[in-house]
């Protein structure tokens, strides 16, 4: 799980940081049309989420089938012994 949280951690940061860059030098979020100047951060940005999102698929998966097969049991159980 460690290896897939690190999967996805540092692809997802490193788009935050560009995308910090790219609102630092004037991108408006949510633009369909944005300059020239701007494609290769974009490419960048969906080449990370592409790596990332395995990631994070891995670390939902190993977390969902460690709890599978923890047998996690609902019921208690109450023992009584006589006094001496």
């Amino acid at each position: 799980m460690v290896v897939g949280l690190i999967w996805w951690t540092v692809p997802f940061v490193t788009i935050g940081y560009l995308m910090s860059i790219e609102g630092y030098l004037g991108l408006i979020r949510r633009v369909i049309a944005y300059p020239a100047m701007f494609v290769p951060y974009m490419e960048l940005i969906s080449f990370l989420a592409e790596v990332g999102i395995p990631g994070l698929v891995l670390t939902i998966s190993t977390a969902l089938g460690e709890f599978i097969k923890s047998e996690v049991s609902t019921s208690t159980s109450i023992q009584i012994s006589p006094l001496e």
